[in-house]
């Protein structure tokens, strides 16, 4: 979807439907910015089927990032009698260019995720990730996914660690100056768990250098703790002969 300005701005309406004056349904979609993050994509409704004019904002969502999908989904949607079409909009302020996808309209589930996912304590080799529980705590616990590779988990991605019950952990056996990449749902039950919180990453501390070392810079690949050192010390670095 592109909005360049007001009034060119990008519209999808979704298929009709009579169930949004119940309250017992939601939206759940997939966002990604694609020229740049903190585009926003509001979600809303139309008086008029055939008149983009009427559409009227509920929420907006916000796309953090142009490589990384995140989840997301709305509270429990009540509409005017006699509404039946619900609408994304591209926010034209400023001009918004952003990809949706996997669009689900179902019945809302008490079964939501975590917020406030955060990486603490780190170290060479392991960190500490907290969050703070949903309204709803879930029966089973958590679910937890990282990985080095920036992807999302879908629902039917395996998690890395399973049957987490308290509000953090402390991950281990991780490698050192590495990037990581994490989510958190809850699991209700084995047949429900909430969507995958959107994504937080941290890097693992660098092991300490035991000299003597050789660093050829042979690649403009720059070793991501030396870089850290020579920050530090404020030093700036160029590549070539």
């Amino acid at each position: 979807m592109y909005s360049a300005t007001v009034p060119k701005v990008a519209m999808i309406s979704l298929p009709p439907v009579n169930t949004l004056q119940s309250g017992n349904y939601k939206l759940r979609f997939k966002l990604r910015g694609n020229s740049a993050p903190g585009r926003k994509l509001e979600v809303g409704y139309l008086i008029d089927q055939q008149n983009l004019a009427t559409f009227v904002l509920l929420y907006t969502y916000t796309a953090n990032s142009i490589s990384v999908v995140d989840n997301y989904e709305t509270p429990p949607i009540v509409a005017p009698p006699g509404i039946e079409t619900l609408a994304f909009r591209a926010s034209p302020t400023p001009a918004t260019a952003i990809l949706i996808d996997d669009v689900v309209y179902s019945l809302a589930s008490s079964c939501t995720e975590p917020t406030t996912v955060k990486a603490n304590a780190l170290q060479t080799n392991g960190a500490t990730i907290s969050w703070t529980a949903p309204v709803n705590v879930p029966a089973n616990g958590y679910e937890i996914y990282y990985s080095t590779v920036n992807t999302a988990p879908t629902a039917a991605t395996p998690p890395t660690i399973t049957g987490v019950n308290a509000l953090s952990i402390v991950l281990s056996s991780l490698n050192s100056a590495t990037k990581y990449y994490l989510w958190v749902r809850s699991n209700c039950s084995p047949a429900e768990k909430s969507i995958w919180t959107n994504s937080i990453n941290f890097v693992t501390l660098c092991n300490n250098a035991n000299p003597p070392y050789t660093m050829d810079f042979s690649t403009a690949v720059f070793p991501i703790c030396l870089y850290a050192l020579l920050q530090a010390m404020k030093v700036q670095v160029a590549f070539g002969m």
